[in-house]
């Protein structure tokens, strides 16, 4: 399987970062390749979850909470998806959507929310502070959505100084690795 680099240190030095499923095992995004033109073989490097986070449904306010039918839903890119499943007190929940609009961004996506336009599956660190502040309403958590962002680097005895800081950097900032941490750091 091959990831896809995100954050090169220098010509010769790169560290890698991965949206990873934790329920499958399989990276949540597609390769970017293109935007570095650099592809890391997961199994070659080392590796360590940084961070880990879930996706939550959330709506605008004004949005009243489903009596039957489809709820208007904003997707990310062509997400085939007619329903979503919850993780309800009582066992899991499923709630039919309609794809009104598909975007490529997940700030783009939360800002369409808060606009009205439908409900959306976001990680929990990005809407966590608009949920806190009242500006959306958290439905519940998507059943079995776990990820954890990973930092991959080149497998070598000596590790390079670059690469060590970049990675003290990330557990200094994470310590508890918890979706608060990142909605904080995202926040300042």
């Amino acid at each position: 399987m091959r990831w896809s680099l995100v954050c090169e240190i220098s010509v010769h030095l790169t560290l890698g970062l991965l949206i990873l499923d934790l329920r499958s095992k399989q990276p949540v995004a597609e390769p970017l390749t293109d935007t570095i033109g650099m592809v890391f073989e997961a199994p070659a490097g080392r590796r360590f979850p940084f961070l880990h986070d879930r996706l939550v449904v959330v709506a605008g306010l004004d949005l009243p909470r489903p009596s039957g039918g489809a709820m208007p839903a904003v997707v990310r890119g062509a997400d085939p998806a007619r329903s979503w499943t919850l993780a309800g007190p009582n066992g899991p929940v499923t709630l039919a959507v309609d794809a009104v609009l598909r975007l490529s961004s997940l700030v783009m996506i939360r800002d369409a929310v808060r606009a009205g336009v439908g409900v959306a599956r976001l990680p929990l660190s990005l809407v966590l502070h608009e949920v806190a502040s009242g500006r959306l309403a958290n439905w519940g958590d998507v059943a079995g959505s776990e990820i954890a962002l990973w930092a991959l680097y080149p497998s070598r005895r000596l590790l390079n100084a670059r690469v060590s800081v970049s990675l003290d950097l990330l557990r200094q900032s994470f310590p508890k690795a918890t979706p608060e941490e990142l909605a904080a750091y995202l926040a300042r």
